[in-house]
C-alpha cells in the first residue's frame, strides 16, 4: 500500500541517508503530530504524519504505519474534510485486519472513528453498527473503561436520531455509571448529565423530568467544582429548559438569567 494522500504539503527530507536518522526522527515527529492535534492544529498534524509515514516501510512495519494511517483519517475528521477522512481510514482498516488481531483495541479504534464520519453524514445506522463493533472488542478487554463508556455515549446519540429513545436512555445510564467509578468529578460525567437530561425533560412524564433536573444539577455541581464556564453554562441553560418543559417558567427565567451572567 502506498503513502496516505497528502494537501499541499510535501514530506521534509531527513538530513542523512542512514537508517538511523530516520529512527531518531520518528518519536519526535510523532509526539509533534499528537502536540499539533491537541492544539487544534490539525492541518500541521497532517502534514507531520505524512512526512512521519514517509520514513517507514509499510511492508516492513505494516502496523505502526496503520497506526498513524488512522491518526492522519482522525485529523482530516476533525478538519472537516470527510471524504478523505474515510478514504485513510478504510486504508488503516485494511491493514489493521491484516495484521492485528479480530480484537485488538486498534481495530476497534478504527471501526469508531470510521463510524463518526458517517455520524456526521447523519448516516445513523451505519454508525451505530460499527459503534456497536467496536464496543464489543473494547468490553472483551474491559467493560468498565472509560473507552467502552466514550462508545456507549456515542450510541446513544444515534440510537436517539433513529427514534429509539429508551435504548438511548439506557446507553446513557450505563455510560454515566462507568465515568463515575472511573471518573469522578469530571467534565466528561458532566457531559453525559446533560445529554441524558436532554432526552429526559422533554419526556410528559414527570418522574423523567425530575430525573433530569437532578441530573443537570449533579453537572452544575461539577462544572462549578472543576470551574469549566462551559459546562456551567450549558447546565444552567438546560436547566431552564427542564423548568420550562415542567411549566416552572419563573424558576425557567432564573436559570437563563445565569446563564447569562
Amino acid at each position: 500500500m502506498g503513502n496516505a494522500p497528502t494537501r499541499s504539503h510535501a514530506p521534509t527530507v531527513v538530513k542523512g541517508s542512514r537508517k538511523e536518522d530516520a529512527e531518531h526522527c520518528r518519536p519526535r515527529l510523532k509526539k509533534k503530530a499528537g502536540k499539533a492535534f491537541r492544539s487544534g492544529r490539525f492541518l500541521d498534524a497532517i502534514r507531520i504524519t505524512n512526512q512521519l509515514n514517509s520514513l517507514i516501510d509499510p511492508h516492513k512495519e505494516p502496523t505502526e504505519y496503520a497506526v498513524n494511517l488512522d491518526f492522519l483519517g482522525k485529523s482530516y475528521y476533525e478538519m472537516g474534510d470527510l471524504d478523505d477522512a474515510m478514504k485513510v481510514l478504510k486504508q488503516a482498516m485494511a491493514m489493521k485486519q491484516q495484521h492485528f488481531p479480530p480484537n485488538s483495541p486498534e481495530i476497534a479504534k478504527t471501526l469508531s472513528n470510521i463510524g463518526c464520519i458517517f455520524k456526521e453524514r447523519g448516516e445513523y445506522e451505519q454508525s451505530l453498527y460499527l459503534l456497536q463493533q467496536a464496543l464489543e472488542i473494547n468490553q472483551q478487554h474491559d467493560k468498565t473503561s472509560l473507552t467502552c463508556a466514550i462508545r456507549l455515549t456515542s450510541m446513544a446519540i444515534d440510537l436517539q436520531q433513529l427514534g429509539r429513545q429508551q435504548e438511548a436512555i439506557d446507553c446513557h445510564l450505563e455510560a454515566i455509571k462507568i465515568k463515575k467509578e472511573k471518573a469522578p468529578e469530571s467534565i466528561t460525567l458532566a457531559t453525559s448529565y446533560i445529554n441524558l437530561a436532554n432526552m429526559l425533560c422533554h419526556s410528559k412524564n414527570p418522574v423523567n423530568q425530575q430525573q433530569a433536573k437532578k441530573a443537570l444539577y449533579k453537572a452544575k455541581q461539577i462544572a462549578e467544582t472543576q470551574k469549566d464556564a462551559t459546562t456551567l453554562v450549558a447546565s444552567l441553560s438546560n436547566l431552564g429548559n427542564a423548568c420550562k418543559c415542567a411549566a416552572d417558567y419563573h424558576r425557567a427565567i432564573d436559570f437563563y438569567r445565569q446563564a447569562l451572567q
